[in-house]
């Protein structure tokens, strides 16, 4: 949890979103960081 947690706080400073499985703590600790979730079972 401590490295999503490193990344998702550069993602605040040096972005606005970041592409992850929400696990709670994204939009409790970084409220303004915009949380794009990938698509289960989809294959590109």
């Amino acid at each position: 949890m401590i490295p999503d947690f490193l990344i998702a706080a550069h993602a605040q400073l040096q972005a606005d979103q970041i592409a992850a499985k929400d696990r709670g703590y994204l939009r409790r600790y970084f409220s303004n960081l915009r949380c794009l979730q990938p698509q289960e079972g989809r294959i590109s």
